[in-house]
Formats: structure tokens, sequence, C-alpha cells
């Protein structure tokens, strides 16, 4: 592919702010490690990848070229978006919606759960889910 390529801003990079913010990370630090962006494929797709790479410089010095590599990262940032929707739903709902772990344990509670006068998330986890519990801090 890199030898198919004749504008490496325009070919590969979706935003031209961030291979600005890429190549000023990299002169500043020399080497960076899962810098984020969008690139194209070579089919003109657009995917998300994580970048590694290194500045490699000449004999007197001056930078001759950036090294590295990228893993495509598409999947995962689907699912991170889908994750973000999926939380932002259980925190909007008006059901009441909790987790415990093994032992019974809340683990999260969403602000339904702590009814209307707000009792403080903090004061749920980490306890146990017994009736006399919730009785208790509702009556609060």
């Amino acid at each position: 592919m890199v030898s198919s390529v004749t504008d490496v801003g325009r070919e590969i990079y979706v935003s031209s702010e961030k291979r600005a913010e890429m190549k000023r990370l990299l002169q500043e630090r020399e080497a960076i490690q899962g810098f984020e962006e969008e690139n194209y494929r070579k089919d003109g797709r657009i995917i998300w990848v994580s970048l590694n790479a290194h500045v490699v410089y000449d004999a007197s010095g001056a930078v001759q070229y950036f090294e590295g590599t990228v893993q495509d990262i598409t999947e995962r940032k689907r699912a991170e978006g889908q994750v973000a929707m999926l939380a932002h739903a259980v925190e909007s709902t008006a059901e009441m919606i909790c987790i415990t772990d093994i032992e019974d344990r809340f683990t999260f509670v969403n602000r339904a759960f702590c009814g209307p006068t707000v009792i403080r998330r903090w004061r749920f986890l980490g306890k146990p889910r017994t009736y006399s519990f919730l009785r208790t801090i509702r009556r609060r």
C-alpha cells in the first residue's frame, strides 16, 4: 500500500488536524503509543486505528521520517459507542436497576434506584441487598 500512496495527508488521514497533532506529539516526545485516529483504507472505507510510532533522524539530527505500526480498532470503537449508549439508557430510565456481586452486595445502582430523594449511590455500593437495609435507606 505504501508504494501506491502519493499524498499521505489526503490518502491516509481523515482529519488533517489529527495528523498535525500526531506530528506535533512525535516531534515533542520522539515516540507515541496508542494514538487513536481515523484513517482511510485502500478501498476508501474509514477505519479507526491505534498508532505506535517513533521519529527516525538522519546523521545530522534532522527528522528524516516517522516509522510505526497501526492496529485496526474499529470494532473496539463501535463496542465503546454501544456501551456508552447503553449506559445512558440505564441511567435515564425510570426503572430501578441494580447489579450485585456473587455475595449479593450492590456493585451498581442507577438514579431511579436511589429514588426521588437522591440518596447517594455510595450508601448502597458494597452493602448487602437486604430488605431491612433498603427500607432504612428509603426512609431517610
